[in-house]
């Protein structure tokens, strides 16, 4: 999955969007699967960089949610959480190792 795409899995009835974020196309393809399955929208991003472009746009659905690998070249896990901490307080995190 490249920086530029987005991999989205829409919900019959979605619970809310969570957006994940690892650079391992595998893992971030399970995740968003499983989220579709028990009722949540899911995006998936391969990056940071990615993450922050996403929240920070407005024509798509807001995410509640961020799931985040630890670590991931350029920009990881802590410095993305840091990041949303200070740019959308609002967002929940949670990070995965």
């Amino acid at each position: 999955m490249s920086d530029s795409a987005s991999q989205t899995t829409k919900a019959v009835a979605s619970r809310g969007t969570v957006l994940v974020v690892d650079d391992d196309p595998t893992v971030a393809g399970s995740l968003t699967g499983f989220l579709a399955e028990i009722g949540y929208s899911a995006d998936a991003v391969s990056s940071g960089e990615s993450a922050l472009a996403r929240l920070a746009d407005a024509d798509l659905p807001e995410v509640q949610v961020v799931l985040s690998d630890m670590s991931m070249p350029r920009m990881d896990g802590l410095e993305l959480l840091r990041e949303i901490n200070r740019t959308h307080p609002a967002v929940a995190v949670i990070m995965l190792t």
